[in-house]
């Protein structure tokens, strides 16, 4: 069986299975560092997220039974990913410490946000606990990313000493995302096949008869809204779900290198002009949209600001961290390092 039709499996296989514990007194721990002792189970759970891209590195045209023979730039798969696993140590140990450093604590509506993370995880405990995984380990991978988001925070958020301006972020808003509003009509039947030629032309009509009412001034929510209504009422199913809805409902914000939209879409709403209408058509369905400036939209903006602050200056930051790590000479635990390990986890069996 090849690598790629076996990746998300192994990924959800590797969350799922990897022990974030460890058995044997003289391997329960990984690395000290400042009087600080780390699980072994911490160093697992980095060996997991290293081993998960190792893989998306590795030739789709690998056999399983040849993963831990694949190469990656130069060095065996297994020693790549504990080298990872380890670095990922050293940042682990820096983000602790430039937290602690920099005077910042995680408030309670932080520390609630970490322990509803790590029950989500957990679940009712019983498949990790099949595997030896404590819920301690994974308390403190999610405490250590909720530490470095504090971190990034402080520095690039508000007050900070790299803080990003608002005309910044609300740039890259912009360039970033599109605005539009949009009722569409299936070009294919259930099983995906193209629809006659009949009934096709029912789809057409029904696309250019809603855009002659948006032309002609009518609103075009109320056009979307009657669409979805009638398609509703075409396939005899109640409008009782549409009762509540307002425009915001089929108001979409979208990445403008969206994997989820057809390139006729994106490339529409690239040529056109905010409040434009316009009919497209791609292989399966057929579109009325029309483009909404997504510089108005107050609350989309608000809901993406962290993300659009990581986009800026995301990569700048881990460098920062990465840098911080260098410094960090943690003494790790050799029976540890020799016991946990890619191979280990046997996810290529």
């Amino acid at each position: 069986m090849k690598l790629k039709t076996k990746l998300a499996a192994f990924v959800m296989a590797v969350s799922m299975m990897v022990s974030l514990c460890a058995c044997g007194s003289e391997t329960t721990w990984i690395a000290d560092y400042n009087n600080v002792r780390l699980p072994a189970g911490l160093y697992n759970l980095y060996l997991t997220v290293a081993y998960s891209d190792a893989l998306s590195k590795v030739s789709a045209e690998t056999e399983i039974k040849d993963i831990y023979k694949a190469d990656l730039e130069g060095t065996p798969l297994n020693e790549a990913v504990s080298n990872t696993a380890q670095q990922s140590i050293r940042e682990h140990y820096a983000v602790l410490q430039m937290f602690d450093d920099m005077g910042l604590a995680l408030n309670e509506t932080e520390l609630a946000s970490v322990q509803a993370q790590v029950e989500n995880m957990w679940g009712d405990g019983v498949a990790y606990k099949e595997h030896g995984i404590a819920k301690t380990s994974l308390t403190a991978y999610v405490e250590g990313i909720a530490k470095r988001s504090a971190i990034f925070n402080a520095i690039y958020g508000p007050g900070g000493e790299k803080e990003i301006s608002e005309s910044d972020l609300k740039a890259a808003f912009a360039d970033t995302y599109y605005a539009v509003m949009y009722t569409s009509r299936s070009k294919v039947d259930s099983s995906g096949n193209a629809l006659a030629d009949d009934a096709l032309a029912t789809v057409n009509s029904a696309m250019d008869t809603l855009k002659k009412r948006a032309d002609a001034g009518d609103d075009f929510f109320t056009v979307v809204l009657d669409d979805q209504k009638q398609q509703l009422t075409d396939n005899m199913q109640s409008t009782d779900s549409l009762a509540d809805v307002t425009a915001a409902n089929f108001t979409y914000v979208i990445e403008k290198e969206s994997p989820y939209y057809s390139a006729e879409f994106l490339t529409a709403l690239k040529e056109m002009s905010n409040d434009e209408i316009r009919i497209v058509n791609d292989s399966s369905r057929a579109y009325l949209m029309k483009k909404l400036d997504v510089t108005t939209l107050t609350e989309a903006y608000d809901a993406r600001v962290s993300t659009l602050r990581n986009n800026l200056k995301g990569e700048e930051f881990n460098a920062m961290i990465t840098e911080s790590a260098a410094s960090v000479t943690p003494v790790f635990n050799e029976k540890s390092l020799a016991r946990y390990t890619a191979k280990s986890l046997k996810l290529g069996s």
